[in-house]
């Protein structure tokens, strides 16, 4: 390459070879002929003279002739030779010319000193994108192509040796973007001139390859130490890579580890196994295999490990490849639940009811000891084969039990069912089961339940049964008597006090002051008992639930009139104000006229009767469209102890004769039933030696 000119490029070389060839045939011709007729002719003619003298002359004359001709073929060969050369020089350089411009990496020459472009090639220009008009004849530094800094080094680079190889830098294309290129330059003469010949690669996409493949390498390592798991591979023996995680396990550092040979860290009971191991898989790749072993760490700690590992082709030869998972809570857990279902066992044995587990068929997976023993088999005897649970409930309930299921199934849900069940010895007995059905990944996979034997509650039952029937008897009796007594009481209390009023209208007038209150008396002290009666017959109608509302159109406010003219008298007794308040103006309801009677009149004569000065309101108002009926009082209020008391039958805030007011304790009672009936909405607010007030919020 240093004797690279111009004409190695662009012209042929003479054919020597040719020419030299030619003279030399020209040369023996004429030797040829020389000896021969001077010298080989006279002497086989020698005694004719005359013959010679004329071959002498004619010998001259075609000497001349021949070796002229002999000259004019030499020279035409040599034309036609030329030509020849020429020509397959012309085809050389063209071939020359379309390898150089096809040449798959940039090509270039360059002045040494500037810089100055002379030749590229197509690779060259598509690399960095300018024509070639852009380039012969510019520096590279016009062109902006390398930075000086760059063309300074390489030439510091090519002045050490002429030559530099796989020289990388940065070359910045037309567009402005740099791109890595590889490079190799050297020094040649071309044409008397010092020049740089260079070859040049985009090697961009393979260094961004090339980063990616190290970042990869990196996540992977990064992967690899950041995995829980501990890894490792072995060796003849020993350990040439773990993770930290494995480090970890033992309690040394990953370089302690490196090195050392495995069987160290093994527990010595599990030695022998794992040495057994290692020398079956070192020899052949085998496929990979999970062990549970134990080994030691730095502290001399014992932990239990799940092993996993495979054999693998490493550096002409087989290694250890595995990983190592630290199971020692969990094989603690497994133990500890091993334990816990042991005890469960014993506590679904212990339990004095049947639980069991069937598949969707009602085969028997498992049940208690109980539950086996209750139909009259032993444990071994039960499991020896395949049993369904409809085998041990009679026929004429089968059916009914397998809809059952099926509906449970369907539902998800069960609730307890009664059937009968027969044992091994044919025995019939009532009994209960309930069951759910068994989930797994969202699917039924099976059905558990706990089955109850209720022979001795069907026989409570029955005693219940006849308990009842006997008490319903007797309240039957009671309510007949009840009624029977307060007929018989109420006659002849409603003739006594209507005589009573009779009389005193009739002498009220002949009679002295003194006798007339006795007439007043009478009618309270009837009064008192005719209410009495009548509350204690609505309790028991109530209690044997004999109560019905009959609902129709009921103006609130003409009945809460009727009552509060009805109750005038006995507020009038004790100077107290009865006032009524209509802030609706429609009042119509639809309800029992009976029942909402009952309630205001017992609510409004409590009110009066614990009320010794002040007054009473009732009022009527709408809520939400709905009608309540309010009834305040001014009277001695309900202590916070006996608001939970306040609608039990029989009870009253003072109890016994020594009491301050009157009453049976069961105008509460009879207003909490009879709203509960109504569907009503009962509230109480008060405050001992405040009053209180009454709220039934009717429904619409």
């Amino acid at each position: 390459m240093k004797n690279l000119n111009k004409n190695t490029f662009f012209s042929g070389n003479f054919d020597s070879s040719k020419f030299y060839k030619l003279i030399l045939a020209y040369v023996i011709i004429a030797v040829s002929w020389v000896v021969f007729f001077d010298t080989l002719l006279p002497f086989i003619l020698k005694d004719d003279v005359a013959l010679i003298r004329r071959i002498n002359i004619l010998d001259d004359w075609a000497f001349v002739a021949i070796t002229g001709l002999c000259f004019y073929y030499f020279v035409r060969a040599l034309k036609n030779s030329n030509k020849e050369m020429q020509k397959d020089f012309q085809l050389e350089k063209e071939k020359l010319s379309l390898l150089f411009e096809q040449m798959p990496v940039g090509f270039s020459l360059t002045i040494y000193d500037s810089g100055t472009y002379l030749l590229v090639n197509k690779h060259f220009l598509a690399i960095s994108g300018f024509s070639k008009a852009e380039v012969i004849g510019k520096t590279s530094t016009e062109l902006k192509l390398w930075s000086g800094t760059d063309r300074k080094r390489l030439i510091d680079n090519l002045s050490k040796g002429n030559k530099v190889t796989d020289y990388e830098g940065f070359f910045r294309i037309k567009n402005g973007n740099n791109i890595n290129v590889l490079m190799f330059s050297e020094i040649i003469d071309y044409d008397g001139k010092k020049c740089i010949l260079s070859l040049m690669s985009d090697i961009t996409e393979r260094r961004i390859t090339e980063l990616r493949i190290n970042e990869s390498e990196e996540q992977y390592r990064t992967l690899v130490e950041s995995m829980q798991d501990g890894l490792f591979l072995i060796m003849d023996y020993k350990f040439i890579f773990v993770n930290g995680s494995f480090a970890k396990y033992l309690g040394y550092a990953v370089e302690e580890i490196i090195g050392t040979e495995f069987h160290r860290y093994v527990y010595q009971g599990d030695l022998n196994f794992v040495q057994e191991i290692y020398r079956e898989r070192i020899s052949s790749e085998k496929p990979e295999a999970t062990y549970e072993l134990r080994i030691v760490d730095k502290n001399k700690n014992s932990l239990i490990c799940e092993i996993k590992i495979g054999t693998i082709k490493y550096k002409d030869g087989f290694a250890i490849l595995g990983s190592a998972k630290d199971i020692t809570e969990k094989r603690k857990t497994q133990d500890a639940l091993i334990e816990s279902e042991a005890r469960y066992k014993e506590l679904m044995d212990f339990l004095p009811h049947t639980i069991f587990d069937v598949e969707l068929d009602g085969t028997f997976i498992f049940a208690n000891k109980f539950g086996i023993n209750l139909f009259g088999f032993e444990e071994e005897e039960f499991y020896s084969k395949k049993r369904k649970i409809f085998e041990y409930i009679i026929k004429e309930d089968v059916e009914r039990a397998k809809i059952g299921l099926k509906k449970m199934l369907a539902e998800g849900t069960g609730k307890a069912v009664e059937y009968t069940a027969q044992s091994k010895s044919g025995q019939t007995f009532p009994i209960l089961i309930s069951a759910v059905p068994i989930f797994k990944d969202k699917v039924i996979k099976g059905i558990r339940g706990y089955l109850i034997d209720i022979t001795e509650k069907k026989k409570e039952e029955e005693k219940l049964i006849r308990a009842k029937e006997k008490a319903e008897e007797s309240d039957r009796l009671k309510s007949n008597f009840l009624a029977q007594i307060s007929h018989e009481i109420r006659t002849p209390l409603n003739i006594i006090l209507g005589y009573n009023s009779y009389l005193k209208n009739e002498l009220k007038d002949e009679v002295s002051g003194d006798i007339i209150p006795i007439f007043d008396s009478i009618y309270n002290a009837g009064r008192r008992l005719f209410r009495t009666i009548d509350a204690i017959l609505n309790m028991s109608m109530l209690r044997a639930g004999k109560v019905e509302a009959k609902l129709k159109d009921v103006d609130i406010a003409k009945l809460v009139t009727s009552i509060l003219k009805e109750m005038q008298h006995f507020a009038g007794s004790k100077n107290i104000n009865l006032t009524f308040h209509n802030e609706c103006g429609n009042c119509k309801v639809k309800s029992d006229d009976y029942i909402l009677n009952q309630i205001l009149l017992n609510l409004i004569d409590n009110a009066i009767k614990y009320t010794s000065k002040g007054y009473v309101e009732v009022s009527i108002s709408s809520i939400d469209e709905r009608k309540c009926i309010k009834i305040k009082d001014t009277g001695i209020g309900i202590p916070d102890t006996f608001k939970n008391e306040l609608f039990k039958p029989f009870t009253q805030a003072e109890m016994g004769y020594g009491r301050n007011f009157e009453g049976n304790g069961l105008g509460l009672a009879l207003v909490k039933n009879y709203s509960d009936i109504l569907n009503a909405e009962l509230s109480v607010e008060s405050e001992l030696g405040f009053g209180s007030v009454f709220s039934i919020i009717l429904p619409n």
